[in-house]
């Protein structure tokens, strides 16, 4: 069977070790959301090469939060080549993305339309339902969770619900709400103590302004400790999903002990 490919029911009845890890994800991923209208729209594991130097125990989950009615355009590009790679150094990498649709939203469309935040139950939502994936891995260690832009809202409110080992985060939206956003109390607030691994990156010409804008940031000025724990800041060369930016991800890790 070629490895990482979306299975079909007679794959897996061919299969039937991978049923319980892709099948039931598909077959009720959308069942365990709340609101109905918040699902899980692809789940993509990708196990360690057989040829890795090494097997790391600790899965990365790589997520995209789709229809929050935030500027996505820099979330187009899946994780796809991020998770083979990891997989190829060892790393249990699943792709997820968790998706919201405007139908239940019932607000009218505004300057920038509907979008998922008008309900403060998006969110959480959104994680519970990315638990529930991450569960079907059924995994020994709690994971990375790897996210970008817009997407790192969903990353931070998982965090505050969910154990993880560790979080990156690549050009995090600012702690202010946006301008297009219509109702600026809906604007996540995070509480969660940024005392475990946590990787932010942004471009060069953000990285300086980072701990002016996002409260994550700002703690890289506390230094980090033993394993990894506290706040890091990198630069990205290449972009979100650069190779180079991948490898900066990689040796973080390596310096937590991941």
């Amino acid at each position: 069977m070629p490895p990482f490919q979306a299975l079909t029911l007679l794959q897996h009845l061919r299969y039937p070790s991978t049923l319980s890890l892709l099948g039931l994800s598909r077959a009720f991923g959308s069942a365990a959301a709340t609101p109905s209208n918040i699902e899980c729209t692809r789940f993509l594991p990708r196990h360690p090469s057989p040829i890795a130097p090494r097997e790391s125990p600790t899965p990365l989950v790589l997520i995209r939060a789709r229809g929050l009615g935030l500027d996505e355009s820099s979330e187009e590009r899946e994780w796809t080549t991020w998770s083979a790679m990891f997989a190829e150094k060892g790393y249990t990498a699943v792709e997820i993305d968790i998706s919201v649709s405007a139908k239940a939203e019932g607000g009218s469309a505004g300057a920038s339309g509907p979008t998922g935040l008008s309900d403060p139950s998006t969110l959480p939502s959104m994680a519970k339902v990315l638990s529930g994936q991450i569960r079907l891995m059924a995994v020994p260690f709690p994971p990375i969770v790897i996210a970008s832009g817009p997407s790192c809202l969903l990353a931070q409110t998982f965090v505050g619900d969910y154990p993880v080992s560790g979080l990156v985060m690549l050009d995090p939206p600012s702690d202010e709400a946006p301008k297009t956003l219509k109702d600026k109390s809906s604007w996540p607030m995070f509480n969660y103590e940024p005392k475990f691994p946590i990787l932010v990156m942004a471009d060069k010409d953000q990285v300086d302004t980072l701990g002016q804008r996002n409260r994550v940031a700002k703690a890289a000025e506390d230094g980090v400790s033993r394993g990894g724990k506290g706040v890091s800041i990198e630069t990205m060369v290449d972009g979100i999903r650069g190779e180079k930016t991948r490898t900066e991800v990689e040796r973080w890790m390596d310096r937590c002990g991941y």
